[in-house]
């Protein structure tokens, strides 16, 4: 780098501080002028509990007058230069919010891929290992199942192993955007849109927002491409034909640029948040054994020697509340609690039914199969954080170790058959579907 190209970096960034300062003055003076004017009050709150007694009537405006409340406040950065207002998250209520959202309720498994997650974990498995001071990135194997069973339904393709580039892929996709969410100069354009009227070379965010959203584009749009060549079934076909068919005509006309970033965005939403939650549950198992415990004994009385199925959901109550919450008793003693997990009104997350799906088979197979406890090192327990979590979009916790040990040498002989006898050919599976 030569002392004028340093020199010019030094400049640019002495006049963005110098900006910024003034735009802080300029804010902090209106805003401190504004305090002055007569608005009107904020809901009364009452003693101790403030307005949470007011939460039904916000729900009802956001159920029933949702055109009016469910839109998103505007994202300079992460909204407009980012994503180039594609992202189904962040795009206001209006009619393509509504082509989105119409995609995704047309769309919208996991039987395979929770039988492999069963039968890769037998190798990192406590009676397995040799060597107990290892860590086992048990992280890795709950990674792939969620990104492969969003992978299968959008493209038509397995992710078979977490080592992939794919898998890669979505997690880097997810970290960046976040991390660059994160930084202090797109938080600082965020809370003061103004800002995002500088040129490029006053706004760092817009460089790296350009260069991101071209990335991402093409690693989206080569993942259409693959979907399209992949049959009988998979979201990307029936996404075009939603979109060709006319089914979006009466609101918004959707470009090829933007149908590649909804469906990318909806594999790393789906793949991400299904990932924290199971490393969230593996968590409850270690720091919480005897709620574990109850569940592992109301799924052998239920289900026995074999595999739980979705049809054992209905007879599996205790095992449903400990997916709701890890306090799993209040749902047991009001199995009608309102749940606020996927959201609201129209915007509530359409891949609900989806999530929820996966969740139950992987976690009540992850139940029957393993008793998951604390890690040992040198024969002392290694101690976990509940409260360590990594800042982000999804806030999971930070890495940390667990055994998992299979509950009985049955167990073992059934993981092992139930994976080698498993119909692996995509295909044939969404055919029998």
């Amino acid at each position: 780098m030569t002392w004028k190209t340093s020199l010019s970096r030094l400049s640019t960034s002495f006049a963005f501080a110098a900006l910024c300062l003034t735009f802080f003055y300029v804010a902090s003076t209106l805003i401190c002028k504004r305090k002055q004017v007569n608005l009107p009050p904020d809901p009364a709150p009452l003693p101790i509990i403030g307005n949470i007694h007011q939460l039904p009537p916000a729900e009802d405006l956001l159920r029933k007058r949702g055109n009016l409340y469910n839109s998103r406040p505007r994202l300079a950065v992460v909204g407009e230069c980012f994503t180039k207002g594609m992202s189904s998250v962040l795009i206001p209520y209006g009619n393509q919010w509504r082509a989105h959202n119409r995609i995704f309720l047309s769309l919208l498994g996991g039987h395979l891929e929770s039988k492999q997650l069963l039968f890769d974990l037998l190798a990192g498995s406590m009676d397995s290992r040799e060597d107990e001071s290892s860590e086992f990135e048990f992280s890795a194997h709950i990674h792939r199942l969620t990104c492969s069973v969003m992978s299968s339904l959008i493209y038509g393709r397995r992710l078979k192993s977490f080592d992939m580039e794919d898998v890669a892929k979505v997690d880097e996709h997810v970290k960046e955007f976040s991390h660059e969410g994160n930084r202090s100069e797109t938080q600082l354009a965020e809370m003061f849109p103004v800002l995002n009227y500088l040129p490029s070379w006053l706004a760092p965010w817009k460089r790296r927002g350009d260069e991101i959203h071209a990335k991402t584009v093409d690693y989206f749009e080569k993942n259409v491409a693959i979907g399209k060549k992949n049959a009988p079934w998979n979201f990307t076909h029936q996404a075009d034909r939603l979109r060709n068919g006319g089914a979006l005509h009466d609101i918004y006309e959707m470009p090829n640029t933007e149908m590649a970033y909804f469906l990318g965005h909806m594999q790393g939403a789906g793949s991400e948040t299904t990932t924290v939650i199971l490393r969230l549950f593996v968590l409850a198992c270690v720091l919480h054994p005897s709620k574990i415990q109850t569940a592992q004994h109301e799924i052998d009385r239920v289900v026995g020697m074999r595999l739980p199925s979705f049809d054992d959901a209905s007879r599996l109550p205790h095992v449903n509340a400990l997916i709701n919450e890890f306090k799993p008793e209040r749902w047991l003693e009001s199995p009608d609690l309102p749940s606020y997990s996927f959201g609201l009104g129209r915007r509530f997350c359409p891949g609900k039914h989806l999530a929820q799906g996966t969740l139950f088979i992987t976690i009540s197979r992850l139940l029957w199969a393993y008793n998951i406890t604390h890690a040992s090192r040198g024969g002392h327990k290694v101690e976990v954080d509940p409260w360590v979590m990594v800042q982000g979009l999804a806030a999971p916790p930070l890495p940390f170790e667990a055994a998992f040990r299979v509950r009985s040498k049955r167990h073992r002989e059934i993981i092992q058959s139930e994976w080698e006898n498993a119909e692996k050919d995509l295909d044939k599976i969404i055919s029998l579907s």
